[in-house]
């Protein structure tokens, strides 16, 4: 038994050290690493509580309620998102396709069951162009972005579209874009808005994250943030302080909330995303099925609001 104690005591305090950690994360990379993966941890810790109350520890349970319940703080989402229940203005399916031909495939039954007005892209590749070439009939409109892995299909009219490329301006640093395209969308009202399927890099200090994060709020400078619409993979899952980041660097409201859409077989992180400025709520925000993918689709509703 005394060694089964032991192990006990190594796990708590590694526990210990990793609840520090996620608290730290508040400040940035590279502590906020861990808080992508916080339902692994929580789901540890509360496996270590149960042990350790098995077996009578209870100083070591103590403790390790303790962190369960500074991990639980930390992962509070207090932030006010417009939602209203009446009925989409829009509906975009937004997805990476991981490259799969198998998920490319997948997505055409996505697309049929859901019925979007617009579906965004990542990591879509030439050698998928055959099963998404299904989609042209129905999505008229639509940016390939040739160098990069960012699509945008769409049934109403693209009044403008685009990829976004580096292009240094004098007096501005010069910073690595995510591979993002772009589509000035006209709804049926006559009315337009700025869509962007994005695709970032992963965390920091894994990759380099933050400087992409800080290419896209240069870029938005010159864009009407309350009628700005962003989707897809992220690589940024809450609690982490990287999603906050976005919001405020990008004057944006994050209109998803603990929706888990990797990995596809079991989800348990979400970071796939949307966010939009203040002309636009969320009516509904759903996880789609597995389509072959690493990731779940998301399935996105939203209304136009009158803003302030």
């Amino acid at each position: 038994m005394n060694w089964i104690r032991s192990g006990l005591l190594l796990a708590s305090s590694g526990l210990i050290l990793l609840t520090a950690a996620c608290l730290a994360g508040v400040f940035g990379a590279p502590t906020d690493t861990f808080n992508h993966l916080w339902p692994v941890w929580m789901a540890g810790a509360i496996g270590l509580l149960v042990a350790t109350l098995a077996l009578r520890t209870l100083a070591l349970a103590a403790a390790t309620s303790i962190c369960i319940t500074l991990l639980a703080a930390i992962a509070v989402d207090t932030r006010d998102i417009p939602v209203i229940e009446t009925g989409r203005d829009i509906r975009i399916v937004s997805h990476n396709l991981w490259g799969s031909t198998r998920a490319a495939r997948g997505l055409v039954e996505v697309v049929e069951a859901s019925d979007p007005d617009i579906i965004a892209l990542q990591e879509a590749y030439n050698h998928q162009n055959p099963m998404l070439e299904a989609l042209e009939g129905e999505y008229p409109y639509f940016i390939r972005c040739r160098w990069e892995s960012t699509r945008i299909y769409s049934r109403l009219p693209l009044s403008g579209s685009g990829c976004l490329r580096p292009n240094h301006r004098p007096g501005e640093p010069y910073l690595d874009l995510p591979s993002s395209a772009w589509a000035e969308v006209e709804l049926a009202d006559g009315t337009r808005f700025m869509l962007g399927s994005i695709h970032l890099t992963w965390p920091e200090p894994l990759s380099h994250q933050g400087e992409q994060i800080d290419a896209i709020a240069q870029e938005l400078g010159r864009a009407e943030r309350p009628d700005l619409v962003l989707v897809g993979d992220f690589n940024a899952a809450s609690p982490a302080h990287a999603l906050r980041r976005m919001e405020m660097d990008w004057q944006l409201t994050r209109l998803t909330r603990h929706q888990a859409s990797w990995p596809a077989p079991l989800p348990i992180v979400g970071i796939d995303h949307a966010f939009a400025g203040e002309n636009w709520a969320r009516v509904e925000i759903e996880v789609g099925p597995a389509t072959g993918s690493d990731h779940r689709p998301l399935i996105i509703d939203l209304a136009r609001i009158e803003s302030d």
